[in-house]
């Protein structure tokens, strides 16, 4: 059993919207709709519990869109 987890995304370093049209933050997941040019960038993800003290980042990605 463990503590439940929050997570908050970035795009190029800045705070992904929960309320961006261009975004669908569910969980742990992050949903981009109608990909554009403004979409490029990386991507990342810091997951924190109760018992985390400094957030830690998961994976990071270069997303290119053609």
């Amino acid at each position: 059993k463990g503590t439940h987890l929050s997570f908050i995304w970035y795009h190029n370093k800045q705070v992904v919207n929960s309320t961006s049209e261009l975004h669908r933050l569910s969980g742990d997941t992050l949903t981009v709709d109608g990909t554009g040019e403004m979409h490029a960038g990386i991507y990342s993800c810091t997951a924190q519990n109760q018992m985390t003290v400094n957030p830690r980042f998961s994976s990071s990605r270069n997303v290119h869109v053609i």
